[in-house]
């Protein structure tokens, strides 16, 4: 089964948040993962995102090794570690299964003003 998520990429570099389409290719978004995120392997953090007025509990996928790279620009969500290389923000369902980003128009907007990109 093909079918089209939405996603929330953050890209330090560019310092922008935009809605993204991830591809889903026989019940799979790692390759459409990889291509956004421009790495090779992927992590993720969940419910990170409770700082916003929906207390969504959204997950944020990102670069297992972006630390590792030399000069990679980063990231900070209030009350979390550094996040190096872009993120990719993503709902889940019970079976772990990743599903379109629940952010409100009021979330986003909310974290533009809180997220910090560092070059």
């Amino acid at each position: 089964m093909n079918n089209i998520i939405k996603g929330l990429l953050i890209d330090p570099e560019a310092e922008t948040i935009e809605e993204v389409e991830v591809k889903t290719e026989n019940g799979n978004q790692l390759a459409s993962m990889y291509e956004l995120l421009k790495c090779d392997l992927v992590d993720c953090a969940g419910s990170g995102l409770n700082f916003l007025p929906s207390s969504c509990g959204d997950d944020i996928w990102f670069d297992d090794e972006g630390a590792l790279r030399a000069n990679a620009a980063r990231f900070e969500i209030p009350g979390w570690i550094p996040i190096f290389g872009c993120g990719l923000i993503l709902s889940h369902d019970g079976e772990g299964n990743c599903l379109s980003h629940t952010l409100t128009n009021h979330d986003i907007e909310v974290l533009k003003e809180e997220i910090i990109f560092h070059h």
